[in-house]
């Protein structure tokens, strides 16, 4: 007996989902074809997910551990750990930050890979440090979050302090941002570009693959990521290093001069000025500090994760020159910016002589450096809001 005849219902019904497949396949490809741009009316759902600004953040609740560059070790600063945790709360910040459930003082640091400090002792990256610091000083309650992330410009810091810093009512926002603005902006001329992992604007895919990764991320997370940790070890695989901004420039010949890059960093700064004091938090812009070769610098080596190395330079349109200049007029920028719009500056680049000892690959802090620079930042925010905390 034909199996049609031993189960009719089953039969049929395939035959009849199979139809209604081909019926709704061909009206779409109908409809795709007839019609240049999407109709919606009132009432009806969008056809397509909205375009959204990125929120450039760390994984919500979520741990992860990285291995130190080569660098990182030959210019140790400190202790140097096999293995750096980065922690990260609920909100995306990273941790420790929250030390009082109601803290008298909420100071929030925003910034690229330098205020992030992956690399850093946890307790000793400045974020902490100097809330621990500027707590002895006041004699206050300090809660200092760290809403850094790797690769960040001040964009994307923009965006974090309105989507999320701003929300928690914070009293102080420091921003420390320019070599990611350099990187980007010298290769692409604007903060609005294309790049995959910088842009700002963008649109969901909408795909069959992008629909099975998704409901993979939903229902096996854990088992996912603990396959590709499994695979990953038996073929060897080093993990994935950190991404920084400055890494993504172009040659010199495609860049449209410093001067335009120079106008758009300078109003992003103003921007983030302006937004925090609207919202009643004040201002803080940090000047960025970095080491060519010289003597305060080993000859830098274009392996073991060193991002100024000559080679590395030379590909992004810099040499070492030309790139402390232009990392030096940035810097101007900020100083410029914080005097014109009353900020307060902190001048960590003018707080030399900083040593490899202190930035393992020039940019980055060590524990050394780290620790340094949370003395200055808690000396000069401690000398700042003196006047301007309630009496006690």
């Amino acid at each position: 007996m034909r199996r049609f005849e031993k189960h009719p219902v089953i039969a049929i019904a395939l035959v009849l989902v199979a139809a209604l497949a081909g019926l709704l396949a061909a009206s779409e490809t109908y409809l795709r074809l007839s019609e240049s741009v999407d109709v919606v009316t009132a009432g009806e759902s969008l056809a397509r997910p909205e375009r959204h600004i990125r929120l450039r953040e760390w994984l919500p609740d979520t741990r992860f551990v990285f291995a130190p560059p080569e660098i990182r070790r030959l210019n140790p600063g400190g202790a140097v750990a096999d293995e750096y945790e980065v922690n990260i709360d609920g909100n995306g910040f990273i941790e420790p930050g929250r030390v009082h459930g109601d803290a008298d003082l909420t100071v929030v640091f925003l910034g690229g890979s330098t205020t992030e400090s992956m690399f850093v002792t946890p307790e000793l990256r400045f974020p902490y440090r100097a809330a621990r610091l500027l707590e002895e000083r006041l004699g206050v309650t300090v809660n200092g979050f760290n809403a850094a992330k790797s690769g960040n410009n001040a964009m994307h810091s923009l965006h974090i302090l309105s989507g999320k810093v701003l929300a928690m009512r914070p009293d102080v926002v420091v921003l420390m941002n320019n070599a990611n603005d350099l990187g980007v902006l010298s290769r692409y001329g604007t903060y609005w570009n294309d790049d995959s992992d910088f842009r700002q604007l963008r649109t969901p895919e909408r795909s069959l693959e992008r629909s099975f990764r998704s409901l993979r991320d939903l229902v096996i997370p854990k088992t996912y990521r603990a396959i590709r940790r499994a695979l990953r070890r038996l073929a060897s695989v080093a993990p994935a290093g950190r991404a920084l901004a400055a890494e993504v420039g172009a040659p010199a010949a495609a860049r449209p001069g410093i001067e335009l890059w120079a106008d758009d960093y300078e109003s992003a700064l103003r921007q983030f000025v302006a937004t925090a004091r609207a919202w009643r938090a004040r201002p803080v812009l940090m000047t960025q500090v970095a080491l060519t070769d010289g003597e305060l610098r080993r000859p830098a080596r274009d392996d073991g994760g060193d991002y100024l190395a000559t080679d590395k330079l030379a590909r992004r349109g810099f040499t070492a020159e030309s790139f402390a200049d232009s990392h030096a007029y940035f810097n101007h920028i900020a100083r410029f910016v914080a005097r014109s719009e009353g900020a307060l500056l902190i001048d960590l680049a003018a707080q030399g002589p900083w040593t490899d000892n202190e930035l393992y690959d020039g940019q980055h802090f060590s524990d050394n450096g780290s620790r340094r620079a949370a003395e200055i930042i808690a000396a000069a925010l401690a000398d700042d809001l003196q006047g301007r905390l309630p009496a006690q």
